[in-house]
């Protein structure tokens, strides 16, 4: 703070509001159905409760919930640079109707006030409330709001004299409907996100750091995805079923190939041809085999045949664009998809992270022969397997996201 030559003046927040409004969508039509028929009751509760002031906030009155429990408001006076006053509460849907948030209002700072005052209205892990948001029924989320009178405000930039400031945050809910996201939550399990080998998940999705350079993350899937086929002990393959809600999601069953007498799931070919040779390893794949990477989205095409692809144009980027589709479905960032490299699985496992690495059997993205790519094997390490084999590899994607996002 460089505030040595002018006297300190309060900030007086005055009837702070954090709104909830509702807007319901009803859809009326007639039906005529001969018939003796039940039509269940359904109920429309978005609402806060359970309000919690953070430890070393400036002493003030206990925010409070209006009576019909969409409004809190709140009165602070901050009196000097460093002072703040934080609280949390939940918006809860109690109904038994999914919803969203349509719109998000907020009367923000004016350019003047944004030197001295720091004013946010966040998810309580600091993500931004936005449309789409989904807050399905019988769920909570919970809200944060903070104002600190800045402690690094240039002195001329202090206020001459005590200043009322007036805020209002408002989130319109609305029944949810076939937009309605939810919110991705990427968070670190491990470490905090950011060194080799954290751990970091992207709503339900789990990942190991793979690298940093302090733009973009690099995360590496804690398991292959469930796609493709299984394989029993007697070699038969089978193609998994499609429709489910987890097919293309990491499962801690598709392993791939663990030993001979249990049956694998999860196997792919790893493409439907060896499109990165042409009497020899085509130069867009890299300068030699052993730092090729030739996973390439041009062969992306979904097989003919899960447990045969015969499709020139398919490969696993198949498995891994559409799995990147999905996780940007949540309203994540994510800059990029793609396998790891035979480099990058070195460099995993020296930095002590074999048991990791060996978790499962999967493709990685380096060529070792014309006909051979670099794939990790269960329990052992590196082993190069030829392109069509389809009843023993899996898929294990890595994805880039921004390294803000952590």
């Amino acid at each position: 703070m460089k505030s040595e030559n002018r006297n300190n003046k309060k900030i007086i927040i005055v009837a702070l509001l954090l709104i909830i409004s509702i807007g319901f969508s009803i859809i009326s039509s007639s039906l005529t159905i001969n018939g003796v028929s039940s039509i269940k009751g359904n109920t429309w509760d978005v609402h806060f409760e359970n309000i919690e002031v953070k430890s070393g906030s400036v002493t003030a009155p206990i925010p409070t919930i209006s009576a019909s429990e969409t409004t809190v408001t709140y009165n602070v006076t901050l009196d000097q640079p460093g002072d703040f006053y934080e609280f949390t509460v939940d918006a809860v849907n109690d109904g038994t109707i999914d919803a969203m948030v349509d719109t998000v209002s907020n009367t923000g700072l004016t350019e003047n006030q944004q030197k001295y005052l720091i004013y946010q209205a966040t998810y309580e892990d600091d993500s931004e409330i936005m449309t789409k948001h989904s807050l399905k029924k019988q769920t909570t989320e919970t809200y944060k709001v903070r104002v600190e009178y800045n402690s690094d405000v240039e002195g001329e930039d202090l206020p001459g004299a005590d200043q009322t400031v007036t805020l209002t945050f408002s989130v319109n809910y609305v029944q949810a409907d076939e937009t309605a996201v939810s919110r991705a939550l990427i968070r670190a399990i491990s470490g905090d996100g950011t060194h080799v080998g954290d751990q970091v998940a992207i709503d339900s999705e789990e990942f190991y750091v793979l690298g940093n350079d302090n733009t973009n993350l690099t995360l590496f899937a804690k398991n292959n995805l469930y796609v493709g086929s299984s394989c029993d002990p007697e070699g038969t393959v089978t193609p998994l079923p499609t429709s489910g809600a987890g097919y293309n999601l990491q499962d801690a069953t598709a392993k791939g190939w663990v030993n001979e007498s249990v049956t694998y799931v999860g196997t792919v070919k790893f493409s439907g041809t060896n499109y990165w040779y042409d009497s020899g390893l085509k130069p867009k794949y890299g300068s030699s085999y052993s730092v090729s990477n030739i996973y390439d989205t041009e062969y992306s095409t979904a097989p003919n045949d899960i447990a045969n692809p015969t499709n020139t144009n398919y490969s696993v980027a198949h498995y891994i664009q559409a799995y990147k589709s999905k996780l940007e479905a949540l309203g994540v960032t994510i800059n990029s998809a793609r396998l790891m490299t035979y480099q990058e699985s070195e460099a995993f496992k020296n930095a002590g992270f074999n048991n990791e690495l060996v978790s499962s059997s999967y493709w990685l993205a380096t060529a070792s022969t014309s006909t051979q790519v670099w794939s990790i094997v269960s329990g052992s390490g590196l082993n190069k397997t030829v392109y069509t084999s389809n009843n023993s590899r899996g898929v294990r994607p890595v994805v880039i996201i921004p390294a803000s996002s952590i």
